[in-house]
């Protein structure tokens, strides 16, 4: 339970399952995309060049929707890029897009915090998110690499990661407010 006046946590509940998911999805493409795709030079630098872009493009976005929808953009961005068919056939908009969204699901989590919880929660809201993301990065290359092994291909990995990230997404639908 909460300490007095520190307000609950149980707003970001699903934020903190979706940031787990996030977590696994992302180590997992990232652990098995230059294996898959090849010329991890190119890849990584595109990956590289999207890093540098999110702030100006997700930035004022999640500030003019909010964290939670933003969250919700950012991760559905990240999932299509992510996605196999793209990756093996257009590696470079992959690597464009999963570079512009990465680091903007930190940004649009943070920001739905200081929405849902008082200032007093923040620091445990970001332990608990630091932990359940550390959950998720340790899990997530052991999943895909069990799918690459399953499959016998590496793109079972990118499925596995890409299913992750989609995961990911379903805590971050907004709910309609009852009034």
């Amino acid at each position: 339970p909460p300490v007095q006046g520190e307000g609950s946590l149980w707003p970001i509940l699903p934020l903190l399952l979706a940031y787990g998911l996030y977590g696994a999805g992302y180590i997992g493409y990232m652990t098995f995309v230059a294996a898959v795709v090849g010329d991890s030079l190119v890849l990584f630098g595109l990956l590289g060049l999207g890093a540098l872009l999110t702030g100006p493009v997700w930035g004022p976005w999640v500030e003019r929707v909010g964290g939670r929808k933003g969250l919700f953009h950012v991760l559905l961005v990240l999932f299509l890029g992510s996605l196999p068919p793209l990756a093996l056939h257009l590696p470079a908009l992959s690597a464009l897009l999963f570079g512009l969204s990465f680091l903007g699901v930190i940004t649009a989590l943070t920001q739905a915090f200081r929405t849902l919880l008082p200032p007093s929660a923040w620091p445990r809201a970001m332990g608990l998110s630091t932990a359940a993301f550390a959950l998720g990065q340790a899990v997530g290359p052991a999943v895909a690499g069990f799918f690459a092994e399953m499959t016998g291909r590496g793109e079972g990995a990118l499925w596995a990661a890409s299913v992750l990230l989609f995961l990911a997404l379903l805590p971050t639908w907004s709910r309609p407010q009852k009034p």
